[in-house]
């Protein structure tokens, strides 16, 4: 496992039955952002609404 953490809050990366696991437990927006070129491009929320070209997703898949 490869944790990351901020006080209680952590990120971490693990395996389990070939599966890879990626767990972001946070006291608050527990949103998993990712970043490329300096830019957000991709979000989930702790709702399991994903964005993608979008930082406030309102459905489970919404792209720009």
């Amino acid at each position: 496992e490869i944790r990351a953490s901020e006080g209680s809050d952590y990120t971490a990366i693990s395996t389990s039955g070939g599966d890879t696991i990626f767990n972001n437990a946070s006291s608050g927006a527990n949103n998993i952002r990712i970043f490329n070129g300096g830019s957000e491009r991709m979000r989930i929320t702790s709702a399991g609404d994903t964005g993608i070209g979008v930082t406030t997703p309102r459905a489970k898949l919404d792209v720009a």
